[in-house]
């Protein structure tokens, strides 16, 4: 699910650019959750518990800057919301994607909201926070992710092994695809769709990039989330 915040004190702006994600959102058929909030404060109560793929940011909040909101939200896409077209210089940052002034917002933002979920969304890419800084990576080239040294290692396609910030498997689960990815032992979580073969307690990734036991204690969750993910992707059951 694609959860999305709107954080603006204008209510009648908060409507309107709900009503559009609507819209757009409905259009690429998207499992999706919007909510408002008109204080950075009422945000931030709510943001400690939930994690926002994309956050429509007003510049000038009456209790925060954006800008220093910006800054604790380093693991979501940004669109930056302002009738201050001065201040956008200060916006720029990796997570940003994009700035969308008031006055014609409503002619703008449906085609920046086109794009921005067939760029990531429909590619179901993610922005994580490494040691190295800020990334976008589609979930299409993770193969696993395994936990050492305290903290999540994601294992590419090509590869590459990417450190994350996370402090545990746990929290990394909550931001990612639900349906895709399973946490199979204390250790490891698995993209489903870079399954060879799932026989005996073991799971196989694709072109021998690895092979990892299944814990007694989820057995039975891993089992059934594999046949959900193959009924839904191939339309049969097993």
């Amino acid at each position: 699910m694609i959860k999305i915040a709107i954080i603006d004190n204008d209510i009648k702006l908060r409507d309107s650019v709900e009503s559009i994600l609507h819209t757009e959102c409905f259009s690429y058929d998207f499992n999706y959750k919007i909510m408002t909030f008109e204080t950075a404060a009422a945000f931030l109560n709510v943001q400690k518990c939930t994690h926002f793929h994309l956050v429509f940011l007003e510049v000038d909040l009456p209790d925060k800057q954006g800008f220093e909101l910006q800054k604790l939200l380093k693991d979501s896409i940004l669109i930056y919301l302002t009738d201050n077209q001065a201040l956008m210089h200060k916006a720029f940052g990796l997570n940003v994607y994009q700035y969308v002034l008031k006055e014609s917002y409503h002619d703008d933002l449906p085609y920046v909201l086109s794009n921005l979920l067939h760029d990531y969304f429909l590619k179901q890419a993610y922005v994580f926070k490494t040691r190295m800084g800020t990334r976008v990576i589609e979930s299409s080239s993770i193969l696993y992710i395994f936990f050492k040294d305290r903290r999540p290692h994601l294992v590419l396609e090509n590869k590459e092994v990417v450190e994350l910030a996370f402090s545990s498997l746990s929290s990394l689960l909550k931001r990612i695809s639900s349906l895709e990815f399973v946490r199979v032992n204390q250790t490891t979580i698995v993209n489903l769709s870079k399954v060879k073969s799932f026989e005996d307690k073991m799971i196989e990734i694709i072109e021998d990039h690895g092979t990892f036991g299944v814990s007694r204690s989820r057995f039975k969750e891993v089992k059934e989330q594999y046949e959900i993910y193959v009924e839904k992707t191939f339309n049969q059951k097993i």
